[in-house]
């Protein structure tokens, strides 16, 4: 589902987000991200797409071991997406068995680089 967003007042050269995840044990996850529209099917206003160029890896949570994971997104298609204002962000679970739940983000700070 895309939501607007205004793009910053100055190109960015590099952003992240760090800070904290939470989930139940027993799952891992990968986040992608797209600075173009990363596919066309969509269910209930969702998009469920293959891997494909527009879409990249931009960071893994693996809650093997705890409920509480440190979290770093970054890459690319992220930080393009943050100067066009077209950014999506996936998600798609690697192990485990997916139930119903919340994903808590926790503490995120935002880190950029831009040109002087």
């Amino acid at each position: 589902m895309k939501q607007g967003f205004e793009k910053p007042p100055v190109g960015l050269t590099r952003a992240s987000l760090e800070g904290t995840l939470t989930y139940k044990t027993g799952v891992s996850f990968t986040f992608y991200a797209a600075d173009t529209e990363p596919c066309t099917t969509q269910t209930n206003g969702l998009y469920l797409c293959d891997q494909n160029p527009a879409i990249e890896e931009i960071g893994k949570a693996n809650f093997t071991s705890s409920p509480t994971q440190p979290l770093l997104l970054s890459g690319n298609k992220l930080t393009n997406g943050i100067n066009t204002g077209d950014l999506w962000i996936g998600i798609k679970l690697e192990s485990g068995l997916f139930t119903a739940g919340t994903l808590q983000f926790r503490n995120m700070v935002a880190k950029i680089a831009v040109l002087p």
